[in-house]
């Protein structure tokens, strides 16, 4: 059996124009409206190897895209673990110890353990905290078509449903595991 090779369409880029942020947050960027509304935030590279949204999040950044109303806070998660990627071995830099996804728990966030990702979580519990919706932007090395994943809440659905894709839904009755915000 032979295994095709992976391709990448998008490689990594040199984010340290985007290290100082406005928040006191390395790669966190807040913009406010001034005018009252939701609270939304765009955050990629939970998993370092997932290149779609740091993409996009440069895409909004450089392109200086401000809220009409409310406030957007675009971010980029585990920019340690990025930094780690290489071509040879692109599943190495999904995360550095613990999957940044999963940590985001009290337990874990005020527990004694520490990496990489409890670190940053730490660092980026207060934006995340302050987001009225979070739109966590992965991707994945098969050809799927793009799909919603959240939590079983009514505001969640409202959300998804507003936006005309993707179409497809994976409601989590439970939640999305441990601790994901």
């Amino acid at each position: 059996m032979t295994t095709q090779p992976l391709q990448f369409d998008i490689l990594p880029r040199d984010l340290s124009a985007y290290r100082k942020g406005n928040t006191g947050i390395d790669y966190v960027h807040r913009f406010a409206s001034g005018v009252p509304g939701p609270h939304v935030m765009i955050n990629a590279l939970t998993h370092g190897n997932e290149f779609c949204g740091m993409t996009a999040v440069c895409h909004l950044l450089d392109t200086g895209v401000h809220p009409k109303r409310g406030t957007l806070t675009l971010s980029f998660a585990n920019v340690q673990a990025y930094e780690s990627f290489t071509i040879q071995q692109p599943f190495d830099s999904r995360q550095i110890h613990h999957n940044l996804n999963r940590v985001w728990s009290a337990e874990w966030l005020d527990g004694s353990g520490d990496s990489v990702e409890l670190r940053r979580a730490r660092e980026m519990r207060p934006a995340v905290a302050a987001a009225d919706h979070i739109l966590d932007i992965h991707s994945t090395s098969q050809d799927v078509e793009p799909f919603w994943v959240y939590p079983q809440h009514k505001r969640n659905a409202d959300v998804a449903d507003a936006l005309p894709q993707p179409s497809v839904h994976l409601v989590m009755p439970k939640g999305l595991g441990s601790g994901t915000p």
